[in-house]
């Protein structure tokens, strides 16, 4: 099952419950979604500052200001990889209240492999 099909599966199974995982509220269950989502775009958009913004900085910037500027967009892009994992673990936490099984099959120990899992799921979704 790709990971479009897994998304349309929560969202209907979600809403076939009434969001009782949710005590019945869906502006809860839309929130976190939301957050969670959000999480996972946002790392993204953070490894891309990482590695465009970066490379094209280091050739006008002098090393000290760069330094600055490397430091910040790093701890971002670390900031929001941990909590896209989290995010990500969240998901799989939900799928599997609802007895979906596994959202994301992968080892989270495995932060590479997680992120390309992520990678995965993100281009599916806005592809559909």
């Amino acid at each position: 099952m790709t990971y479009s099909e897994k998304f349309r599966l929560l969202l209907d199974t979600l809403y076939n419950t009434k969001y009782a995982i949710f005590k019945g509220n869906a502006e809860d269950a839309e929130l976190l979604l939301k957050m969670r989502l959000e999480a996972i775009s946002s790392y993204f958009s953070e490894r891309y500052k990482y590695f465009t913004v970066l490379p094209i900085s280091k050739m006008r910037m002098d090393s000290e200001s760069y330094k600055v500027l490397y430091e910040e967009i790093d701890g971002s892009r670390h900031l929001a990889h941990n909590l896209a994992l989290s995010s990500a673990k969240a998901l799989n936490d939900i799928y599997s209240q609802l007895g979906l099984g596994t959202f994301f099959e992968t080892d989270f120990k495995d932060r590479k492999q997680a992120t390309a899992e992520m990678l995965k799921f993100f281009s599916e979704i806005q592809n559909v």
